[in-house]
């Protein structure tokens, strides 16, 4: 009896050392954070044109993201000078741990904009990393009167 308990301890002890080597060598998965700057809210006026920096981030030490991915798309009417148009499709490539990469897209403000809150929408994603979506708001504020 006392051998059984004992092969049943020893038995227990070998799967938890098995279970923890296969989580310690799991590899971690890429995290992906995007960085605004100026932070958002964004304020502009009527016919004026603003500056976004966007930085990305794998946050994962040990993981790469493939093919990272920036799909920018403004409210419409609004253009990114870039493509003349309201998306912008921004491509990284990839992304070891730790890395970052950074991206500048300038925004022109239709003269017609009444003023208010539009949203700009930010969709992230890579091969191996599922899509983020992040909604900036732009706050267009009367012009000043001459």
């Amino acid at each position: 009896m006392r051998k059984i308990w004992l092969l049943g301890i020893l038995a227990l002890l070998v799967l938890c050392v098995l279970f923890a080597v296969f989580l310690w060598r799991t590899p971690a998965q890429p995290k992906l954070s995007v960085e605004f700057s100026p932070n958002h809210p964004w304020h502009t006026k009527p016919g004026q044109t603003f500056e976004l920096h966007i930085k990305i981030v794998n946050e994962a030490q040990e993981s790469s993201a493939k093919n990272v991915q920036i799909l920018v798309s403004t409210p419409e009417n609004f253009t990114i000078s870039r493509t003349g148009a309201s998306e912008c499709n921004l491509s990284f490539g990839t992304l070891r741990g730790g890395e970052a990469a950074n991206d500048t897209l300038f925004f022109a403000v239709p003269l017609d904009a009444l003023p208010g809150n539009y949203t700009v929408t930010v969709r992230v994603w890579a091969d191996n990393v599922p899509e983020q979506t992040f909604t900036p708001q732009v706050t267009v504020e009367l012009p000043l009167a001459s």
